[in-house]
């Protein structure tokens, strides 16, 4: 073989273990959110229970938009509060790479 060939190899080994790197990164992220979605739900029918009992108000009844909507803000500001360490610590550990 001569040296264009090497190159060409060698480049290609890169692209590939590029590719497997990328391919976990994407792998952990959408586990990650399948998790995250599937403890939002949970968290949203503790809430709206929580809220049921504490107001008594069932579904099909007048108020009950307000324990939707009450749900909604809580599960929003808990998100964006969860979103915003875990990107923090994710820069933290890129910097901590370099």
């Amino acid at each position: 073989m001569n040296k264009k060939d090497n190159e060409t190899i060698q480049m290609l080994k890169e692209q590939i273990i590029l590719l497997k790197s990328k391919t976990k990164t994407q792998t952990i992220t959408l586990v990650t959110s399948a998790f995250g979605f599937v403890t939002a739900l949970f968290w949203r029918d503790a809430i709206q229970s929580f809220l049921k009992q504490t107001f008594n108000i069932t579904a099909g009844e007048e108020g009950f938009w307000l324990i939707q909507t009450i749900t909604a803000v809580f599960i929003t500001i808990f998100s964006v509060v969860v979103i915003f360490f875990v990107s923090k610590f994710s820069k933290d550990k890129e910097l901590n790479k370099k």
